[in-house]
Formats: structure tokens, sequence, C-alpha cells
């Protein structure tokens, strides 16, 4: 840039030279000196726009000398705003990463969890089953143990009709209330289950039907039949065979009953097969013939 300033310059110089001789000849037509003027016009106006292109030149020197710093500093600016970006960039890297691991922990936990679901669902399906079979076995002996107590029953009314301790009116009555005992169990097992309450209920008819059997055969209706576990002389009071066939007993009166029956029994034994002091022995002697006395008579 400068060496060209310096040859506008020295054009400059030239021609003003030049301009000056022709003025200063006389000698000179006036038209060539005309045209000399104007060329030395036209070189100060050039100059005059050089100069002003130089003043530019100059003040756009200036004007980049003050932008540079400013350029850096966006620059750098700029290039923290990028190192700002890859570090953000790094650090979602990182948690992708991270995501991707806790996503296959997950699937991992999700499977051990199916495959726990499933092996629950397998034990539960083999403890139903074993359930299942335990209650059609519990099921089967309940319903062999209806079946082996009508059976016996029925073997006890027979006997009882053989040895003349039932009348006919007491077979009768036996017998509607052995049927009445086989239709509630057709209808307790109607759906090919017999629950615990079901049971129950059977149980406590077949318990009610015992005593009743028991008692008309033991009553003074017909020939009395003998308490053979007492003995053979010892006979049931009629007080104790209408306990027995009266419909309201209670299951605490008939609980009270048979742990008296159970008593005298004991008593017995012991008195027959035990040791015992005479103070001891009268004791239980009297007890025994207390309880007996209440129930039986003898002879």
């Amino acid at each position: 840039m400068k060496a060209i300033t310096t040859v506008r310059w020295v054009a400059i110089v030239v021609l003003w030279g030049a301009t000056a001789l022709a003025e200063g000849t006389g000698g000179l037509r006036r038209p060539e000196g005309d045209r000399f003027k104007r060329l030395a016009d036209g070189v100060k106006e050039r100059r005059g726009i050089l100069d002003k292109n130089d003043a530019v030149s100059e003040a756009g020197k200036t004007g980049m000398g003050r932008l540079e710093p400013e350029a850096e500093a966006r620059r750098v600016q700029i290039e923290k705003k990028q190192a700002e970006l890859e570090a953000r960039l790094a650090e979602l890297e990182k948690e992708r990463v991270q995501w991707e691991a806790r996503k296959a922990d997950m699937e991992r936990k999700s499977a051990e969890l199916e495959a726990r679901k499933s092996e629950l669902e397998r034990l539960r399906a083999e403890e139903q089953k074993r359930l299942e079979e335990k209650r059609r076995k519990m099921e089967g002996k309940a319903a062999a143990y209806v079946d082996r107590r009508q059976e016996n029953q029925e073997v006890r009314i027979r006997h009882g009709i053989r040895k003349g301790y039932l009348t006919p009116q007491e077979t009768e009555a036996l017998r509607a209330q052995q049927k009445a005992i086989a239709d509630l169990e057709s209808s307790l097992t109607g759906d090919g289950r017999l629950t615990r309450t079901e049971l129950a209920l059977l149980r406590d008819a077949l318990n009610t039907a015992s005593r009743m059997i028991w008692a008309e055969k033991h009553d003074s209706d017909g020939a009395r039949m003998p308490v053979y576990r007492l003995g053979k002389n010892v006979f049931a009071l009629d007080t104790l065979t209408a306990k027995l066939t009266n419909p309201d007993l209670t299951r605490a009166e008939g609980r009270a009953l048979l742990a008296d029956f159970h008593r005298i029994l004991l008593l017995r034994d012991r008195l027959a097969n035990e040791d015992l002091a005479e103070e001891a022995r009268a004791s239980l002697q009297a007890e025994y013939e207390a309880l007996l006395s209440a129930y039986f008579r003898m002879g």
C-alpha cells in the first residue's frame, strides 16, 4: 500500500511540473495551455480523492485494530462454549451408558422376577394339587367313617331285634332315624364333597342315633338288655334311658352322662386290679356305688 502511494505522488509531481512549464512558456499556444491546466486540475482532484482514500484506509486500519481484540474475545468465547458443549455431550454420553446399564439391570431383574413368578405358580399348583389330594383322602376317610358307623348301628339294631330287646315300635323309630341319616348324607355329599362342617352334622346325628339305640335296648320295653360292660346283672334305670331318648337332651348334658359312665368304668377297673390301701379302697368303692346307683340297678 505504501509503494502504490509513492508512485501516485511521483505522477502528481510530474504532471504538476508539466503544468508549471506550460504556464511559464509564453511560446506555447493557448489551447495547449488550457489543456495542461485542465490536466493539472484533474491531477489535483485526483490527489484529493487519493488523500481521502488514504484517510479512509487509515481509518479502516484503525477500526480493524479496534475490532481484532473483540474478535479474539468472541473467538475465545465461542471456543469456551464449544468446550462446554463437548463436556455436556460427554456427560450425556456417560448418562446414556449409565441408563443403558440400569436398563439392562432392570431387564435382568424383570427376567428374574418372571422366573420367580413362574416358580411360585408351579409351587402353588403343586401345593393346591397336594391339598386337593389330601382333601379327597380326608373326605374319603370321613365317608368311610360315616358308612362304618351306619353299618355298626344297623348291626346293633338287628341284634336288638333278634334278642327281643327292641319292640316293633322301637325298631320302626330307629329305622326311620337311620334313613334320615342316610338322606342327610346324600344331601350333604351331592356336590361330591364332604366338608368338616358337614361331617360334624353327620357325626352329631350318628351320636344321637347311637344313644337312642343303646337306650331302647336297655329300657324296660321288651326284654331288658344288661349293661355287660358293668356286669351281666346290671341294668339301666328307666330315668337314664328316658334321658338318653329325650330329643331335647343338650350336648353338655350328654357329655356329663358320658363322663359319669367313664368314671364308673374307671372306678370298677381300679377296684378290680389295683392294690389299694383299705381307706383308699373304701373311698373309691363308695364313689363307685353312688354313681352306679344313680344310673343303674343290680339284679
